[in-house]
């Protein structure tokens, strides 16, 4: 049984496992995904799935990319999470969606409640986004209401 970390109005968020392999696959090979991104795609299945075997993020800081779901169907969409960056010692938000579920709100949405937990329940003062330079006119929501997010 999946075990939900957060929620929002339309998605639920959960750690990772190599059950995710066959879709962070196909989420890292879509080109438009990886336009926007500086990490290498992964070349097979089974190197994701070896990626998400190693993924100690969870248990090294009790943070990390949380997969997403649909609450509608359980279909998987992407990730969102928070990761803590060690040479920078900052806390950064960052979230891939599948192509085919832009432009509904999720990557915000998600973010949301993501930020929301560092900054409420782990008592983080900052958290960074970093946006690709072609992508910025894509973000102009990442600032609303004045919240930073």
């Amino acid at each position: 049984m999946k075990k939900y970390f957060l929620e929002t109005e339309r998605c639920l968020l959960r750690e990772m496992n190599q059950e995710d392999a066959a879709n962070i696959f196909r989420l890292n090979l879509h080109p438009d995904v990886f336009r926007f991104t500086t990490d290498p795609p992964f070349k097979s299945i089974a190197e994701a799935q070896e990626f998400l075997s190693n993924y100690d993020s969870y248990s090294r800081t009790g943070i990390g990319r949380w997969a997403i779901e649909l609450k509608a169907n359980n279909e998987f969409i992407g990730w969102s999470g928070l990761k803590y960056i060690l040479d920078e010692n900052e806390v950064d938000i960052g979230y891939r969606i599948l192509p085919e579920f832009w432009g509904k709100g999720l990557a915000v949405e998600t973010s949301t409640v993501c930020c929301n937990f560092g900054f409420h329940e782990l008592g983080l003062t900052r958290i960074v986004a970093r946006v690709h330079k072609t992508k910025h006119t894509l973000h102009k929501g990442n600032r609303k209401d004045g919240d930073g997010l």
